[in-house]
């Protein structure tokens, strides 16, 4: 969830917004099935799902084994992209866009919904957007129909968060 403060007075007045994190999809969480099922109710193929998901795991993971449709060193130098895979934890999201092999439009529809604040291995859906939890269910369902309640997750891709708040 968001919550908005001013802060300030007269001309020198600013806007934030306070987001809880805890309601992402951690791009360092341990829970291959949560970004799938994210990139699922995006409307990836399963082709897609399964690319996505491995070429993160392969770019965070301290080791250069490549998995089964992920990406490693060798991949990356391949495609002409120095650098290579991280082999640590993101920083922040837009290091997302140094992840070979994941499609544009599905990197930018994603991005609002992750996070590198955290490495939980799953979504708080007491704090996460209902459009979050909308596209979680259905990826995870494989389809579109929507969850009778609304704030409803599979327990797989459920977690119950300590309210971290990352300004």
């Amino acid at each position: 969830g968001q919550a908005e403060r001013k802060v300030g007075a007269g001309t020198h007045t600013r806007l934030f917004w306070d987001e809880d994190e805890a309601g992402k999809v951690s791009l360092n969480g341990d829970n291959q099935a949560l970004l799938s099922a994210l990139f699922a109710g995006l409307g990836a193929s399963q082709e897609e799902v399964e690319r996505c998901a491995a070429v993160i795991a392969d770019y965070r993971d301290a080791d250069s084994n490549e998995r089964p449709d992920g990406a490693e060193a060798d991949a990356y130098r391949a495609a002409g992209m120095a650098g290579g895979p991280r082999n640590a934890n993101f920083d922040i999201v837009a290091e997302l866009d140094r992840v070979l092999g994941i499609p544009a439009a599905i990197r930018s529809q994603a991005k609002p919904f992750l996070t590198a604040s955290t490495s939980a291995r799953g979504v708080d859906s007491e704090v996460a957007p209902q459009a979050l939890i909308q596209l979680l269910s259905n990826g995870a369902r494989g389809q579109s129909a929507s969850f009778s309640e609304p704030r409803q997750l599979p327990a797989s891709l459920s977690a119950v968060s300590s309210r971290n708040v990352y300004k």
